[in-house]
């Protein structure tokens, strides 16, 4: 939709409450300046709150230049509440847009989000954000566009800043303002009552359309300290604004998880233990009042583990106990739990245990810690020794498996461990050792996971994350049948091993070269012919002990079509000479090994030809093939053999 040219009715006014910002605020006017809209469709108002800097002269420059720019004096309020509301009473446009004065639109921000709400009849558009110098954004609200956004299953309460475009109307009509009591968190009762009261919300989530800035002094309003009673404040302002505009059920319920998770489980850690008993009484009664009469399953939900647990007692009014548990956590962390009958539970401290149910008390995700100390391949058996423990509970008297899971497939199997150490000291540690055969593996991707059960409950992490230093970061190929299809490697970012059965990832399809003749010559040569599809390189070395400083002597490689090579080596004086053939494609590089039913000559010749097969992969040549004298019959073979394989 196309948006018309405007009336004498900007349609967006943009309001920025400033104060000490002269080293962002030009950015910030400056990305008012390419929004997209029509001739008189914006004006912004900037009502500076008593700045002591040059932020005032600043806006007034801007002003002077741009007649869309409006500059509003006033006295310093201590928040962005009052300018905010300043800015309301001032506006003009159809859509009313809050930016701070250190953060920045993007091009053409507001025109979008505009074509939005006139299409879609939006009462509220939030747009994606993106930080800078490090701010965190919201994230789960913004992971697709919703156009008729649910406020709860598609995460909208989890944003209530204001850095989104509101129908003007929407605001005058409910008589929605910032609290000015408030100082901190002002915009978040704003923003609850107009999502509670808009007809309809909008999330765009297809680029960002704006910056938000963590200032490098720490001074934004978000980055300050918070006192317990500042946490108290803000809870009871949003509390009242859901309770005020909701019915009890889904809705109250769900919304109520924001001032539960992010207002007031803050206050249930070292804030509530720097009070006296008498404060945190106080305290605890006003949660309770607060909270009560709301704090049904759903409500209660929201939370888990020690949290969950806390916040039990805290709207029981239980505030010694709760301090008790608070202490408790803030102790020694290697003596968190304990192993219960259901698996790993919190090691409650005594008069708090006695509070608190069996099922409630049962470990929320106890954290695996796995260290890989060694793994290594031989004959296609994977033998790997690690540490497996769980941070927080001492005792290491329990099962450990390996479980393979199947990207594709989705199969798993289970290996047991073998535990080589159980010290049960200050460490934890927690050795084990487990093998398995990749021939028994089906060909897929295959994540490896330690599974450590206590219990009868199963406690899963994957495997390779933390590693030993000397381990090999490089994958780790393992022939089977003769041809290169397992691989073992760790995977990008995390780290974590996997094996890749049959090299279903493309990037682990190295060449798979094959040396499929090998001829004497009557010279006292010996002509390899090598098969290497999609080789993009061949390198070919030879070797003796006679070299200078044992460095490998390059051999020249011949093409003699797009697969197959051509490479002759020199025999002399009965000296053993060791040749190896690496081959490159994109992916990496792999070594050439002898073809399925590859005729090597034997020492009957005058001439013997080995392969090596103990990791080196080499051929070994040993004799002298001018000796035999048959081998001048042969001599025209080398040049044949091309042929034939030519075709």
């Amino acid at each position: 939709m196309e948006i018309g040219t405007a009336n004498t009715r900007p349609l967006v006014s943009v309001i920025i409450p400033t104060y000490n910002v002269e080293d962002f605020v030009t950015l910030t006017l400056d990305s008012t300046l390419n929004q997209g809209l029509p001739a008189g469709g914006l004006e912004v108002i900037c009502v500076n709150d008593g700045s002591t800097d040059a932020s005032g002269e600043i806006l007034e420059e801007y002003a002077s230049r741009y007649d869309f720019i409006k500059v509003v004096h006033q006295e310093n309020s201590g928040g962005p509440g009052k300018p905010r509301n300043t800015g309301i009473g001032e506006s003009r446009g159809k859509y009313l847009f809050f930016l701070d004065a250190d953060d920045e639109l993007t091009e053409n921000a507001l025109r979008d989000l505009v074509r939005t709400a006139e299409a879609e009849g939006s009462d509220v558009v939030l747009g994606k954000g993106e930080g800078i110098n490090g701010r965190v954004v919201p994230g789960p609200v913004f992971r697709a566009t919703k156009l008729d956004a649910d406020i709860i299953d598609d995460n909208v309460y989890r944003t209530l800043s204001p850095w989104k475009l509101f129908r003007r109307s929407l605001v005058v009509d409910h008589e929605i303002r910032f609290l000015e009591t408030l100082s901190i968190g002002e915009d978040q009762p704003f923003v609850a009552r107009a999502y509670l009261n808009a007809k309809k919300i909008s999330i765009l989530a297809d680029r960002p359309y704006a910056r938000l800035r963590a200032r490098g002094d720490g001074t934004n309003v978000t980055a300050a300290s918070r006192s317990i009673e500042d946490y108290l404040e803000l809870a009871r302002a949003v509390i009242t604004v859901i309770v005020a505009e909701t019915d009890p059920g889904r809705l109250r319920d769900g919304m109520l998880a924001r001032p539960l998770k992010r207002t007031l489980r803050p206050m249930l850690g070292s804030k509530l233990l720097a009070l006296d008993s008498t404060e945190r009484a106080r305290v605890v009664q006003e949660m309770q009042r607060l909270v009560s009469a709301h704090y049904n399953d759903r409500v209660a939900g929201h939370l888990e583990g020690l949290d969950r647990i806390k916040m039990d007692l805290a709207v029981t009014g239980q505030s010694e106990p709760l301090a008790a548990l608070v202490q408790w956590e803030h102790g020694d962390p290697g003596n968190r739990f304990e192993v219960g009958p259901a698996g790993i539970r919190y090691a409650l401290p005594e008069g708090v245990r006695e509070l608190v149910d069996d099922a409630r008390a049962h470990a929320v995700h106890p954290q695996a810690e796995l260290n890989l100390k060694h793994f290594d391949v031989e004959s296609g058996v994977v033998k790997i020794i690690g540490d497996a423990t769980i941070r927080g509970l001492r005792t290491n008297e329990h099962d450990v498996a390996l479980r393979l899971q199947g990207r594709k497939s989705g199969s798993t199997q289970t290996i047991p461990a073998q535990r080589l150490g159980s010290m049960g000291d200050a460490d934890g540690s927690g050795v084990f050792s487990v093998s398995f055969t990749t021939m028994d593996l089906l060909d897929d991707v295959w994540d490896l996971y330690v599974i450590q059960t206590i219990g009868g409950t199963e406690y899963a992490a994957r495997l390779g994350s933390k590693r030993s230093p000397s381990l090999r970061a490089e994958p780790r190929y393992i022939q089977e049948c003769e041809r290169l299809r397992v691989v073992l490697y760790f995977t990008k970012g995390a780290g974590f091993l996997s094996c890749d059965i049959g090299l279903q990832i493309a990037a682990h399809r190295l060449p798979q070269a094959k040396v499929v003749g090998v001829v004497p010559d009557h010279s006292g040569s010996v002509n390899f012919i090598l098969s290497a599809p999609g080789a993009t390189d061949v390198d070919a070395r030879e070797s003796r002990s006679s070299m200078a400083e044992g460095r490998p002597k390059a051999l020249v490689v011949e093409t003699l079509s797009n697969d197959l090579f051509s490479v002759t080596a020199r025999v002399e004086d009965e000296r053993e000479a060791h040749i190896s053939f690496d081959v490159s494609n994109g992916n990496g590089t792999s070594r050439a090994l002898p073809a399925e039913g590859l005729s090597l000559p034997t020492s009957a010749s005058g001439l013997a030809i080995e392969f090596a097969a103990d990791g080196s992969e080499r051929f070994v040549v040993k004799g002298d093939p001018t000796r035999n004298t048959g081998i001048g019959r042969r001599g025209h073979w080398a040049q044949g053999l091309k042929e034939r394989f030519l075709g």
